[in-house]
């Protein structure tokens, strides 16, 4: 990948192909040929940058201005670490990524790390206290006494329930069309994975996330390597 890419450029096919290497698990020739199934992906990644800069035209300049990380090999930095290293607390990351951050304030850095994250995992963690927030989407807040797998685990809590394979099938009739025709619910489509099913009663909106190609590209990442976040 070209040195130091700023974050406002538009993406490129190298820097396409380093960053799907990279966030899923993917050898440079796998990323070359796979690269069309993260299109939709790359939309998301693309949008929630811009988001930075739109927050920036307001009072909200500092957002981007600073943020620690200023282009995509920075961000590529920050995932491999919270790759490598998901049994560490946050403030233990923090410590840890200084190194290669020196010149920022820990504020800095933890707006860089939340940015890493809804890049990575399509998540909208943040802390609210620092402004830019999307507030049609659920957010949360990753503490500095949480290692990485706790914050997933909270967010994504395994259900206790135990169907059989047969229970968990649903119905060939199971599907957007019955749910808007028979059930009368409005479908948002979300590129925030925390909102994927979550209906919203009062609206009658049901949320649904629509990145295969995300979803695919972690899922292959576990088989290949069941250490792989999260």
């Amino acid at each position: 990948m070209q040195q130091h890419v700023p974050l406002s450029a538009e993406l490129q096919d190298e820097i396409k192909y380093n960053i799907i290497s990279t966030l899923f698990g993917l050898s440079s020739g796998q990323a070359r040929i796979r690269v069309g199934e993260f299109t939709e992906f790359f939309q998301s990644y693309s949008a929630k940058l811009r988001q930075l800069q739109i927050s920036a035209i307001g009072s909200n300049l500092w957002i981007i201005n600073q943020l620690a990380a200023r282009n995509h090999e920075d961000i590529l930095c920050i995932c491999k670490a919270l790759a490598s290293k998901k049994h560490l607390k946050r403030a233990e990351i923090r410590y840890m990524l200084q190194a290669s951050f020196s010149q920022h304030e820990d504020k800095a850095l933890d707006r860089s790390v939340d940015l890493a994250l809804r890049l990575w995992l399509m998540t909208n963690i943040r802390d609210n206290a620092l402004g830019g927030d999307e507030p049609k989407k659920s957010s949360a807040q990753w503490d500095d006494t949480e290692t990485l797998q706790d914050l997933i685990h909270r967010l994504f809590p395994t259900s206790d329930t135990k169907l059989t394979v047969r229970e968990a099938r649903l119905g060939p009739t199971f599907n957007a069309a019955y749910l808007f025709d028979i059930c009368g619910l409005e479908l948002d489509w979300t590129d925030n994975l925390q909102d994927h099913l979550l209906l919203d009663r009062q609206t009658r909106t049901l949320h649904i996330f629509t990145d295969q190609g995300f979803l695919f590209g972690h899922l292959n990442a576990k088989t290949c390597n069941p250490e792989w976040p999260p």
